[in-house]
């Protein structure tokens, strides 16, 4: 009897934590969370559609100006940072490499986004006053096909794929090793002899 209420616990509670388990918010095991969206594109997209249409293009300078939360005419790093996730702790601290230091520690790390690309003349990572005012010309550079707006590809551009060896010579490199099946010449096909 005791071994039986002890098998029915032990597979009661292991039937509770794998529920516990799949009911965690967040991506399924080994994927990465989503980015949170950039507050420069949410300014900018006002229909909420993916793409910047002609009118939220002219309109780029104003919708740029919510952004500057603190009222000095320009926006910051800070301003443009993506907001923390939900649930995250309010007034958590910026990551070690964002608190300050050396300009090197404060770079981001990776590529810039094309749409603050485009607006940061200065690339020091903040829009001045002018930069805000030049947005809709800014972003009229980044519409390839001349439809006057910005599709996703547009905006978030694919990197170009080097080009093909097609017909291309190589230069000669060293000769390879060994019998083409990863071993290498030699007594024992470069493993040490057996039972030493």
């Amino acid at each position: 009897m005791k071994t039986t209420c002890t098998t029915i616990a032990a597979a009661l509670l292991a039937a509770l934590a794998c529920q516990a388990q799949d009911e965690r918010p967040g991506p399924p095991p080994g994927e990465r969370p989503p980015h949170p969206p950039l507050p420069l594109f949410e300014a900018l997209n006002t229909d909420g559609d993916e793409k910047l249409s002609a009118e939220e293009i002219k309109a780029a300078s104003e919708s740029l100006r919510t952004l500057d939360t603190d009222g000095d005419g320009t926006i910051s790093k800070e301003e443009l940072r993506p907001r923390p996730p939900e649930g995250a702790p309010e007034g958590a601290e910026p990551p070690k490499h964002e608190q300050g230091g050396d300009q090197k520690a404060r770079r981001p790390r990776g590529p810039v986004p094309p749409l603050l690309a485009v607006l940061d003349k200065d690339r020091n990572g903040e829009l001045s006053t002018e930069e805000i005012d030049a947005a809709p010309e800014a972003l009229a550079k980044l519409d390839k096909n001349n439809d006057d707006e910005l599709t996703p590809l547009e905006i978030h551009p694919r990197p170009p794929r080097p080009p093909k060896a097609d017909g291309e010579e190589t230069e000669p490199g060293p000769p390879p090793q060994g019998d083409g099946q990863g071993r290498r010449p030699g007594p024992g096909g470069g493993r040490p002899p057996r039972g030493r």
